[in-house]
């Protein structure tokens, strides 16, 4: 799991955006591509959304004090991981993530595999 990171700045001014960030978003927008098609999910164009997230990130065997569900205290912040999901998501279930006008939960915790789930309910 990968928070969205900013834009690198090159010499002469021009911007680009970290591979890390590229390949996750590029992952997540096929993830959502897939679970929109498979539940018949059209893009919402105009109509506010909510969303919840949780991301789950995987414990290392070097730290067993750590269990299931226990905060996640740790790079990355919150703010960029949810953004990295909000960005990847448009164009796919919205038209653009201005149309998020809530965000209902939103948690970091340890847990046995990495993932994301994000859930997306219009109004």
């Amino acid at each position: 799991m990968v928070g969205k990171q900013r834009p690198r700045v090159m010499k002469g001014g021009w911007t680009y955006t970290p591979r890390a960030t590229k390949e996750y978003m590029a992952h997540v927008s096929l993830c959502a591509s897939n679970a929109a098609k498979k539940s018949g999910w059209e893009m919402v164009q105009k109509v506010p959304v909510s969303i919840k997230l949780k991301f789950v990130f995987e414990i290392p065997k070097s730290r067993k004090e750590l269990k299931v569900g226990m905060p996640h205290l740790q790079k990355p912040d919150i703010d960029n991981c949810e953004k990295g999901i909000t960005d990847s998501l448009t164009g796919i279930i919205y038209k653009d993530d201005c149309v998020v006008w809530k965000v209902k939960r939103i948690v970091k915790v340890w847990g046995k595999s990495p993932r994301a789930e994000v859930e997306v309910e219009t109004i």
